[in-house]
Order: C-alpha cells, then structure tokens, then sequence
C-alpha cells in the first residue's frame, strides 16, 4: 500500500503523543507525564527551598518544573540547567528539561537531554518514547521508529508508545503496521483518546469511513472538549452525505475553539451542500 495521504500525515504528526509538545494547559492537565521529582507544585515553596539550599541540585530541578507549569520556560531552562551543573546524572532534571526544550521548539537541545538520561539509563522507557517524539517532529522516522521499538522491548504494554509508533508508521505508508499499533494501544488504554483519534485518522485516509466514525465518536465521547475529534468526525459524516450530523459537529468544534479555521471551513462547504440538497429536494434530511 502507498504512503498515506500528506494530509492525513499532518494531522497525525500534530498529534504526537507527547505533552511537551501539547498546550501547556493540556500538557500540565496530566502531571502523571512528569517525573515526579516535586513533594509540591508550589512556586514560593521552592524559590524558598533554592534559597536554603542554593547547593543543592534538587530544589533547583522543583523550582524549574514549577515555572514550567507557570509558562516561564525561560527560568525553568536556567534551573533545570543549574541543578544539572551540580548533579550532572540527574536523569529527572534531564528530562523534565527536555520537555520544557520542545516547548520552546529547541529539538535539537532537547534530543541531548534524552541522550543524557539514556546514557545513564539505558531502559528508560520515558526517554526513548520522549526521544522518538523529537526525532519524529524532525522527520527521522527511522530513528523515532527504533526508539519506539527499544521502549516497548522494555515495557510492551505501553499505550502511549504503541500510539507514537503507529504515527512514523503511517507516515511511511505502512498502513497496516500503523492500525495494528493504534490497535494495541486502545487494547491496553480502551479509552486513549488520542489512539482512537489517530486510528479514525488512517481509516477516514483509506476510506473505511464506518470505522474511523466509530473511533472518531470514541474520541469525542472520552474527551468531549476535543475540537479536532468533531472535527474529523465531521468530514468523516459529509463524506457520507451525512450532513446534518457533520454540521452538528464542526459547530462543536467551534464553540470549543472559536478560531479554529478548518472547521469554520468545513461548516461553510457543508452547509452550502446543505442548502443544495434541499433545493434539489433530496439528501438525507
């Protein structure tokens, strides 16, 4: 099978499973995709903890994931790299850095980072996943590809992997190797949002649109603030004539991102088929 459409693609890069690389209210929504090296979130606790303890590695990786979570990346950057100069094998300082780097766009930076924790751990399944993220943004499949493949080695019922892998997957036009890791994910995590997101994405792309509606009303059922699942639920709907249910749902998506152009698009060019089917007196009405 040929590689999947350059559109499909997009939206299935935009989509990596990775929270650095998210909004930061969607990525700090999950603290679970931090490491957990704070006993609190709290900024003026750790300015407090740094200044007792200017020495201490610690306080200083805290006090950079508490600007992180405030959007001061900048300061959190300067912090995370602070402590690293004191304890250069932190691992979780480096990876929360790398994660704060995405965010600022520096792949490359951040690509280092997760080198570093591999290096002193070489089983870390976070930064293999978090390195085959990068790479992938970069457009090194392969190499994002054989990351992906070491963390689930290490851990086989990762979710979140087996989602990322299905994405450099498709984008390579293995379709079937991309469906079957979708698959798997929503085998472990039956509600992974994302997953079925991007399962509906390859489907609607090969036009198993049954399917991919499917998965598509899955994503808005888990997550219903999810402006892009009704998005894509919607064309998947107009590309079955079903307009009345695609304009139910691109209106959704823009209550819930109000300038979100694609869907403002699409609703125009279905209402519009709209408007013909019942002045042609036929469509599914």
């Amino acid at each position: 099978m040929g590689p999947i459409s350059p559109k499909v693609v997009k939206d299935l890069l935009r989509h990596v499973e990775l929270p650095a690389l998210l909004l930061l209210l969607v990525v700090f929504a999950t603290a679970a995709h931090w490491r957990n090296i704070v006993w609190k979130d709290d900024l003026s606790l750790w300015s407090d903890a740094v200044k007792k303890s200017p020495g201490n590695a610690r306080p200083l990786a805290g006090m950079g994931y508490a600007l992180t979570r405030e959007g001061r990346l900048d300061e959190a950057v300067a912090h995370y790299l602070a402590a690293l100069r004191i304890s250069p094998d932190y691992a979780e300082a480096h990876i929360n850095l790398g994660k704060a780097l995405v965010l600022q766009g520096r792949l490359e930076d951040a690509i280092s980072h997760y080198f570093a924790v591999l290096r002193i751990n070489p089983d870390d399944v976070e930064a293999h996943n978090n390195l085959g993220n990068a790479l992938a943004r970069q457009g090194r499949l392969n190499d994002a590809i054989s990351h992906y493949l070491l963390a689930l080695r290490i851990k086989p019922d990762c979710a979140e992997t087996h989602s990322n892998l299905g994405i450099p997957l498709a984008w390579q036009g293995d379709l079937d190797g991309a469906i079957k890791h979708f698959s798997e994910a929503l085998r472990i995590s039956p509600d992974f949002a994302k997953a079925h997101y991007n399962l509906g994405l390859v489907l609607a792309g090969q036009g198993r649109l049954d399917e991919a509606i499917a998965h598509f009303s899955d994503t808005v059922r888990i997550k219903p603030d999810y402006a892009e699942g009704h998005c894509h639920l919607g064309n998947a709907f107009a590309r079955q004539g079903r307009l009345n249910e695609a304009i139910a749902h691109y209106c959704e998506a823009l209550r819930i991102k109000p300038d979100y152009q694609k869907a403002r698009r699409e609703l125009r060019l279905a209402r519009e088929k709209a408007g013909k089917s019942r002045s042609n007196g036929r469509g599914n009405f």
